[in-house]
């Protein structure tokens, strides 16, 4: 139950409106960030922390310990479905070619980032322990590394898609969203299997990225032409597009399973039905076009759930975890995370100069999100805390729980800050060409009129 003060329960009515003003706060978040581009994702989150743990502290205590430990058990699934429902969304709005064309430089690009934000984190870990902050392991440093690597495809695709950037750089944050959650799991996963066998190779690694995202490309790619083709017996009949919802879950836990990744497998399967037009002419398969209402529905969906994920994530915080060494530590993998991307971003526009004009955004793009809150589990998921607990203690575990969620809270401020500079120096520059070409049509109709 919910208390109110620890005495009084809270009426249904009182949870109605609770959750009527976090929808609220969603809403008019997204229009705050239209006008302003400060991210909803700040405000969200703070809504979180409002709600759990500085009640708690001032003594409104709307949510009772035995709640907060099921909201803490109910994270991997309401984690995993929204990186479901956001990243097909996603997917849907990417254009197929460019994305295929966009693929071969968003996986350097990616991996890059990814690789040197790791090695930076490690580094920096082991001059914070020269200054006893903490002690220093090397696995323990990049399994954090590992944790935090990621961009989150849960901020970026919505947060992308509203920037005046080109559509080159919107599908590449994209796919690098997209890509770092599998970079993520599958690092975290192979350094915790380290702790556990004693020895992981590299080549079995590497091997395993690549099975990872092969696996998942395929059969995302034939779901998504097989599901076209059950579409086109469903359109126009109810519920369509809750049976296309079953069939999302189906496909991200058939891969998972197989030993794929769930959520490139989304994306791709996303992608085949937001260009189902063009993917079927170009394998020369019957024209297939998908309910416009399945990409509205999706969106108000992704909306809601984005919205109350990163409420959820601001009530599991725990104040107390916030310790000086875990500040420190948090305050110097943002600043690891800027750098890296400004490191690669100045390498991108020398060899793509089509980047130069939004290589500032590209850096600023930082945000993190679902994968680093779902990662932090994996000691206790994964029995680290037994067979290594002299480096995996209660304190370690929290302290990394707290490095999370600053590294995620840091990040989307950093990229709300971005959006800010950025916007203000490129305001609706695709919107002021859109215009201009426009104007030249109508000018050159009204001559052919007037000659006639």
């Amino acid at each position: 139950m919910l208390y109110f003060n620890s005495d009084l329960m809270l009426t249904v009515e009182f949870t109605f409106l609770i959750v009527a003003f976090i929808i609220l706060t969603g809403y008019f978040g997204l229009i705050i960030f239209k006008k302003t581009k400060v991210s909803e994702i700040i405000i969200l989150l703070t809504l979180g922390l409002l709600i759990g743990p500085i009640s708690k502290e001032i003594g409104f205590v709307l949510i009772s310990p035995s709640q907060l430990i099921a909201f803490q058990s109910f994270l991997p699934f309401f984690a995993s479905f929204a990186l479901i429902m956001i990243l097909f969304e996603g997917g849907m709005q990417l254009n197929f070619f460019k994305t295929i064309k966009a693929l071969p430089s968003s996986l350097i690009f990616t991996i890059s980032i990814f690789t040197l934000t790791i090695i930076l984190t490690t580094c920096a870990l082991w001059f914070l322990s020269l200054i006893n902050l903490l002690e220093f392991n090397l696995l323990l440093a990049i399994f954090i590394g590992a944790i935090v690597g990621g961009t989150s495809s849960a901020v970026i695709i919505p947060i992308i898609k509203n920037t005046s950037a080109n559509e080159e750089t919107k599908t590449l944050l994209s796919l690098e969203s997209a890509l770092t959650d599998a970079l993520c799991i599958v690092t975290t996963v192979a350094v915790a299997q380290i702790f556990l066998l004693g020895s992981v190779t590299i080549e079995s690694i590497a091997g395993g990225i690549m099975a990872n995202f092969s696996i998942a490309a395929v059969t995302g790619f034939c779901m998504g032409i097989v599901w076209l083709k059950i579409l086109s017996y469903l359109q126009g009949k109810k519920y369509e597009y809750l049976v296309t919802i079953s069939a999302l879950l189906l496909l991200y836990s058939a891969v998972q399973t197989i030993g794929g990744n769930g959520a490139i497998a989304i994306l791709v399967f996303g992608i085949v039905l937001g260009n189902s037009e063009d993917i079927t002419s170009m394998l020369k398969l019957t024209k297939r076009t998908i309910n416009t209402n399945i990409k509205t529905f999706q969106g108000e969906i992704s909306f809601l759930i984005k919205t109350f994920f990163f409420v959820y994530l601001g009530v599991l915080f725990q104040l107390n975890f916030l310790t000086p060494p875990v500040i420190m530590i948090s305050l110097s993998i943002i600043a690891i995370i800027f750098v890296s991307r400004n490191i690669v971003s100045a390498i991108l526009k020398k060899i793509r100069p089509l980047f130069t004009k939004d290589s500032k955004l590209i850096a600023f793009m930082s945000a993190r999100g679902l994968a680093a809150a779902v990662l932090v589990s994996i000691p206790i998921t994964m029995g680290l805390d037994k067979v290594a607990p002299e480096i995996f203690t209660i304190i370690v575990i929290n302290q990394i729980t707290a490095i999370a969620f600053l590294v995620i809270f840091g990040t989307n401020i950093l990229t709300t800050i971005g959006i800010f500079i950025t916007e203000k120096e490129h305001p609706g520059i695709e919107n002021i060409e859109e215009k201009e070409k426009l104007l030249k049509e109508i000018r050159a109709d009204l001559k052919i009129n007037t000659k006639k």
